[in-house]
């Protein structure tokens, strides 16, 4: 084996898919059917009514008045004070482009976020498909649209939805990046990333987890020293192609009224030590989160599962829906989908764990350890979700049994 297909085996995103429809399958037409009904679902729990809300939340009116300002030279401010506090410049952004498509002011927030999110499920279909094949997809795909976590964020005029999104994506790009060594590859991650990036200020843990990648497959898997000085040069051309897309901003940041530090001490003021205390609040919280659309979106993801399975000779056990619909009474949407994802690693972990895996699992590490350092907003763990969603969807498809003959 050459080092060039030494690398591809060890990067393949492809490498543990467990269904024989891989993630190289053609779609079908059922699959097409399955993702627009739950694009269609998600559209419309995120727009139901949308009219009836508000700005509720300081932090709404200020994208929504630097949205405004943006898109009108006649405002008196162009953007809110301090505005470097609240976000980088992508999410009010899209307002303006909202508002000056005609939409009005107070409402273009929330229209930004229902595209995003709605858009999300069928973006993270493609990457689940990518990875885990189109069973987990289709699985993902309804996880994803019946969220009540990721619908109420979706009716806010916040930016975390539009942050998962683009977040999701870059690590798409990096894994793409690394799995295929070229530079241009490189680059267009580090665009991605550059954008998550401009979108909350934590949009480089992308990075962060890519370099877990690389570690992971340095130190567990015995990577060759070729594929780790090809994976560490993708990684830096990425990193400072994200820290250049993220330059114009820092140096906005550094003209302001206490600079750079004065940023820094702020965010400080976030920070806490009570590790524990965050962690249970925002389980809390989760727990709270939780609805009978959340909690019907595990049966369906199981039945969309298994009816994309119909394509090939596999199916699940008999015990599968009735043990899901059962889960999501006792432990939830939120709870189902943990032992899922776990499941998924620890299968992954037998077969010799794949790029995806890896990086999904970085993410879950990453935020497991860093979320509660912060102070506990709930809104913090919509990128975690969204993993977990993909994660799940991933378990659902290792259960995949060969069809009784």
């Amino acid at each position: 084996m050459t080092k060039q297909d030494t690398h591809k085996a060890l990067m393949s995103e492809r490498g543990a898919a467990p269904s024989t429809t891989g993630p190289g399958a053609p779609i079908g037409v059922l699959e097409v059917v399955l993702l627009a009904l739950a694009v269609g679902a998600g559209l419309a729990l995120r727009s139901w009514h949308l009219g009836d809300t508000g700005l509720t939340h300081f932090d709404e009116g200020v994208y929504a008045f630097t949205g405004l300002g943006t898109a009108d030279p006649s405002q008196p401010r162009r953007f809110f004070p301090e505005q470097q506090k609240f976000s980088p410049p992508v999410y009010f952004s899209l307002v303006a482009l909202a508002n000056l498509l005609g939409l009005q002011p107070e409402r273009s927030p929330f229209v930004v976020n229902v595209v995003m999110g709605t858009l999300t499920i069928p973006v993270v279909w493609a990457l689940a498909r990518r990875w885990f094949g189109p069973v987990a997809a289709a699985a993902t795909a309804w996880l994803i649209a019946l969220s009540e976590f990721h619908v109420l964020m979706s009716r806010s005029a916040l930016t975390d939805v539009t942050f998962a999104l683009a977040f999701l994506v870059a690590l798409g790009g990096v894994l793409v990046a690394l799995e295929r060594g070229t530079r241009g590859s490189a680059v267009l991650a580090g665009v991605l990333v550059g954008i998550a990036w401009n979108t909350k200020y934590h949009g480089w843990f992308a990075l962060v987890v890519g370099a877990m990648v690389i570690v992971a497959r340095w130190r567990i898997q015995h990577a060759d020293n070729a594929w780790l000085r090809q994976a560490i040069r993708q990684w830096l051309v990425m990193s400072v192609v994200a820290g250049l897309c993220y330059l114009p901003w820092m140096l906005y940041i550094q003209s302001q009224a206490a600079g750079s530090s004065g940023w820094a001490a702020y965010f400080a003021t976030m920070l806490g030590l009570d590790w524990f205390g965050n962690f249970w609040r925002q389980v809390q919280q989760q727990a709270y989160l939780e609805g009978p659309w959340s909690r019907a979106s595990i049966p369906l993801a199981i039945a969309a599962a298994q009816l994309v399975a119909l394509r090939t000779a596999t199916s699940f056990p008999a015990w599968l829906l009735p043990v899901g619909c059962v889960a999501a009474l006792l432990v939830g949407s939120a709870g189902s989908a943990v032992a899922l994802a776990l499941l998924a690693l620890w299968r992954s972990w037998q077969r010799g764990m794949d790029g995806a895996s890896w990086l999904l699992g970085g993410v879950v590490l990453l935020w497991f350890v860093m979320a509660p350092i912060y102070h506990p907003y709930f809104r913090l763990l919509l990128p975690f979700t969204l993993t977990m969603c993909v994660l799940a969807g991933s378990g659902l498809a290792r259960l995949e049994v060969p069809a009784p003959r």
